[in-house]
């Protein structure tokens, strides 16, 4: 279950700021290290960032 969220918060992530290309042609970061990237975060100062929190749990939700 968290590999799927992680999944989902890295594309959910990419589909609103693309993640750079490097030079071969791969991504710079896969989108589950960004998505994991941007859960650990935010569990690690939740009131700063609250409500990223909430839109993310809504990707679990699929609402």
């Amino acid at each position: 279950m968290c590999y799927t969220w992680a999944m989902k918060v890295g594309l959910w992530i990419h589909q609103g700021s693309p993640i750079p290309l490097k030079a071969h042609g791969r991504r710079s970061q896969s989108l589950f290290r960004t998505g994991f990237d941007f859960l650990r975060r935010t569990f690690s100062n939740l009131p700063l960032f609250s409500g990223r929190f909430h839109q993310a749990l809504q990707l679990l939700s699929c609402t």
